[in-house]
């Protein structure tokens, strides 16, 4: 079996520019491919203005400005450029996952880093607060449902784990 990894960026993203600064990363990158960014919940994916503003949007009226602001994952494979296929279909996935619970979330593939030029990965950025005003918690369960999601709804010989930068 190859594997996958669900990475989990462990940074409090609190404060009021954290949700500006890490979209901007992601989508602003020399790395991004801004052809290839996938959202759920938002209405204008390919404006990274219009998607800080519907984050922000969405955490006002539910009072929720003062908590985590944004949960940053990195989906990743082994380093090859074979393993972007793999790697949409793991974006995709969790595209439909997160709509189907509720969630706002980008996912942009960044083609390579700074240290390896094929490294592929995706970066996705999830808006805690739901549609519906719940917020998603930070416990190993969530994280474990969503690398359930990824095994049952991308490729068999595909095996997804999760782990934390810490």
């Amino acid at each position: 079996m190859k594997k996958g990894t669900l990475l989990v960026v462990r940074k409090p993203y609190q404060g009021d520019t954290v949700i500006q600064n890490t979209l901007n990363y992601a989508i602003g990158s020399l790395f991004a491919d801004e052809e290839d960014i996938l959202t759920s919940y938002i209405d204008n994916g390919d404006d990274s203005d219009q998607i800080i503003e519907e984050y922000y949007r969405l955490q006002a009226p539910y009072n929720m400005t003062d908590h985590r602001r944004m949960f940053h994952f990195i989906l990743t494979t082994r380093t090859s450029k074979s393993m972007c296929t793999i790697l949409e279909e793991g974006a995709y996935a969790l595209q439909d996952y997160f709509s189907s619970i509720g969630y706002q979330a980008v996912m942009v593939l960044h083609s390579g880093s700074y240290n390896d030029a094929l490294n592929y990965h995706y970066h996705v950025l999830l808006n805690p607060i739901s549609v519906t005003g719940c917020r998603i918690q930070d416990k190993y369960q969530i994280y474990q449902d969503i690398v359930n999601y990824l095994n049952q709804y991308t490729h068999t010989l595909w095996d997804w784990k999760y782990r934390s930068d810490h």
